[in-house]
């Protein structure tokens, strides 16, 4: 037995997640098909005695899960989970725009596919080989991502119908499957399934802009220029003496990244002025058409909108949906101050005004604010299924850059008179942070990540804001980049979420604290990734 394997996840695994880490998502060959794979062993024989003897004695939870083709199916430890990270709705890609990220998930009873309308990042349809829905629908080619046995399972026909449909959404892009595994043990519960259950789909991080052009970004009062909780540039000529504050890194060291920084440690100023100059050099920092500035969602409003009528239509058509956003649907940190102190629910004065004048702007001032409504208006406007008669349910999760969203406000949002959709009501506030339902767990997935959790991300937040100083820090951003812990695999935050998403599903069973559950669904990292994660008692037999 090799001596790097006799506990925890498989090594090629933890070399190539360290691998990806150092170089910032620009992994090729091997490392990158090992990093992606689907399945991804654990070895802890205490752990998996401990928990097999626990679900040993209890009913199983699915006495007849299918096994379609166990020389196919990636199917073989009889303890495990599917963990699904959805990437994120972003982007416009191109030479002058951010990465264009169009992914999605969608999950149906036991079975969970990986999906993108995007060929960015490039390694989807080169090195990885992504291959286009028609394309594996027809030759049904197994790969180290996408386990083919899904294709004849019978929880997936519904899924089928729904990737034929989005398949027609040209405008959007070709639609690509990133992955698709299943479930296939009795002892861990799946979310519903059958011909009435919904499927469920999952859309990760927008960070929707909050302003666009000089139109909605300055804002006049009394012939001052309001900065309403904003980072203000002020002068170049400032003179702040170095060291320089977090979160500006060394060689970007400048009086106005000075004055900036020293602005990220302070505690929000609502009521706070500026000149109408510092104003447009934030707008230069914030938002500019054609260049890569701190607004990343950029123009991926229209495509959403498209994928949203494609959805509406059917549900209402052929088969039921829910359709969940995972948080991060707006961007309150970036280019803004810090509104709580420590963690998010301690609050600084005027923060709930601060949270909900900006969700505001987002949603109704900029040339991306209808696109934004329409997902959020998706139930209201939604009609029932014509075979069930079930309505379209959405739940729309806080995450770390909209943390205030976690706590509520006096009155309800409503759609102004004179805009698409008005006056309907916007469930905006009072956000849930999780979805746990009978065999699922879903979450931002920000709490394992200590920079950017509900306990304290004021870390989180100040390094959010280099990416607004110079907007190249965007490319070490995330599980592809953060430098906070390489060299070992098992320290990388890619790795702690799956040992985090693990916990939620197997090993808080073992005291009885929780239920197991067979799918686990996030956002947060704005990579996608699907992962068949099996807990084993000892190494496969090739392994030893």
């Amino acid at each position: 037995m090799s001596d790097r394997w006799i506990k925890g996840f498989e090594p090629w695994f933890l070399d190539s997640a360290a691998a990806w880490a150092r170089s910032n998502g620009h992994l090729e060959g091997e490392p990158l098909a090992e990093y992606f794979q689907t399945r991804l062993r654990c070895i802890d024989y205490g752990l998996y005695q401990k928990l097999a003897t626990k679900l040993a004695a209890e009913t199983p939870s699915d006495p007849k899960v299918a096994v379609v083709d166990q020389k196919v199916s990636m199917a073989l430890s009889p303890i495990h989970f599917v963990y699904m990270d959805v990437g994120c709705w972003a982007g416009a890609g191109g030479k002058t725009g951010w990465t264009k990220h169009r992914e999605f998930g969608l999950v149906h009873g036991h079975v969970a596919v990986l999906c993108s309308f995007s060929e960015e990042p490039k390694y989807y349809s080169k090195d990885l080989n992504a291959p286009l829905w028609p394309v594996l629908f027809k030759n049904r080619t197994a790969t180290p991502n996408i386990d083919v046995a899904v294709l004849n399972h019978p929880d997936f026909p519904p899924i089928q119908a729904l990737l034929d449909n989005l398949a027609g959404a040209k405008s959007i892009g070709d639609l690509r499957i990133l992955g698709a595994t299943m479930v296939t043990t009795r002892f861990v519960p799946v979310p519903l399934r059958g011909s009435g259950a919904p499927i469920t789909v999952f859309i990760g991080d927008l960070h929707a802009p909050v302003a666009t052009k000089a139109s909605n970004a300055h804002l006049v009062d009394s012939g001052h220029e309001r900065l309403l909780g904003r980072l203000d540039p002020g002068s170049a000529a400032l003179s702040v003496p170095l060291p320089l504050p977090l979160p500006v890194p060394p060689g970007l060291a400048s009086p106005r990244n000075a004055w900036l920084a020293a602005q990220v440690l302070r505690d929000m100023d609502f009521g706070a002025c500026t000149s109408r100059e510092a104003m447009e050099e934030w707008l230069r920092y914030y938002h500019q058409p054609g260049r890569q500035t701190a607004d990343i969602f950029q123009d991926a409003g229209q495509d959403l909108r498209t994928f949203v009528d494609y959805l509406r239509v059917f549900h209402e058509t052929t088969s039921p949906l829910k359709v969940v956003q995972l948080g991060d649907f707006f961007d309150l940190w970036m280019g803004l101050q810090r509104a709580f102190k420590g963690s998010i629910d301690k609050l600084v004065p005027d923060a709930m005004d601060f949270a909900r004048f900006w969700v505001e702007r987002t949603l109704f001032k900029t040339e991306q604010s209808a696109h934004l409504a329409h997902l959020l208006t998706l139930s209201e406007s939604a009609g029932p299924n014509a075979q069930t008669g079930a309505r379209l349910e959405t739940t729309f999760l806080y995450g770390n850059h909209d943390n205030y969203r976690k706590h509520s406000i006096d009155e309800t949002l409503t759609v102004p008179s004179g805009l698409e959709h008005q006056g309907a009501s916007l469930d905006v506030f009072k956000a849930p942070s999780k979805i746990d339902v009978s065999g699922l767990w879903a979450e931002h997935g920000h709490q394992p990540d200590t920079a950017n959790c509900d306990n304290d991300p004021t870390f989180g937040h100040r390094i959010t804001q280099a990416a607004f100083v110079e907007p190249w820090s965007r490319n070490i951003e995330g599980f592809a980049g953060w430098g906070l812990k390489l060299g070992d695999g098992n320290l990388v935050p890619r790795t702690l979420s799956i040992q985090h998403a693990m916990k939620r599903c197997l090993l808080n069973h073992i005291d009885a604290s929780e239920p197991c559950r067979g799918i686990y669904v996030m956002g947060h990292s704005h990579e996608p990734m699907l992962k068949r994660v099996e807990l084993w008692p000892c190494p496969p037999y090739k392994h030893r």
